[in-house]
Order: C-alpha cells, then structure tokens, then sequence
C-alpha cells in the first residue's frame, strides 16, 4: 500500500462530497420541513379571518367603484362652480372697476366746480359798512 493510486483518492473526495452534500439536503428539507409547519400553523389559526377577507372582497371592490364614480361626480360639480365663481368674480371685478371709474368721474367734476367756485368768489370778505 506504499503506491496511492490517483483514481481511489478521487473516489474517496466524491464520497466524502457525497456525503457532505447529503447532510447539508437533510438539514435543508428539515429546515423546509418547520417553515411549512408555521406556515401550517398561521394559515390555521387565522383560517376565519382569511375567509372573511376573501368574501368581502367583491362587497370592497363594489364600494370603492361607488366612490371613485362618487368622487368624479363631485369634482366635475367642484369644477363647475369654481368655474362659476371665477366668472362671478371677473364679473364683479369689472363693474368694481367701472363704479372706481364713475365715482372718480364724480369726484373730479365736484373738484372742479370747487376749483371754478374758489375763483370766483374772492378770497378775503369785505365787510360792509353800514352808515
């Protein structure tokens, strides 16, 4: 046995490969093994609520159609009336405008019949003497 022949090393590696390989498969099916037995156990436990869930699916679905159509209906409304508040708006805004406009009209035309007045009438009285 003085002679290693190379083809019985490489048997013993692939066997020890071998058996390396088929430990770590066992502490892997062992490990998938307890993940599938919690998973077991939390599907179990909260079987009820799972049901539940899944029939209200259709009653949550038909709801959150009904407010998202909800929902579009008011923000068209919402729409038209910020449109109708902006016109209003502009509206006023004009006739605001025009009203400044007459009333400095006025104030101009009283401001000149003062001026024109002021002219007229002289400035100092003469006080009349009575004999």
């Amino acid at each position: 046995m003085d002679n290693i022949v190379w083809t019985d090393v490489g048997q013993i590696v692939l066997i020890v490969l071998g058996i390396v390989a088929c430990v770590y498969l066992i502490i892997l099916i062992n490990n998938l093994n307890k993940s599938i037995a919690k998973i077991k156990t939390i599907l179990d436990e909260n079987e009820v609520n799972i049901n539940q869930a899944l029939k209200d699916i259709p009653v949550v679905t038909k709801n959150l159609i009904e407010i998202s159509e909800t929902a579009k209906k008011e923000v068209k409304s919402v729409e038209y009336a910020i449109s109708s508040v902006s016109e209003t708006v502009s509206t006023t805004a004009a006739a605001a405008g025009a009203f400044k406009n007459n009333v400095l009209d006025k104030i101009k035309t009283v401001v000149r019949f003062i001026e024109i007045a002021r002219f007229i009438i002289p400035k100092g009285k003469k006080k009349l003497k009575l004999k």
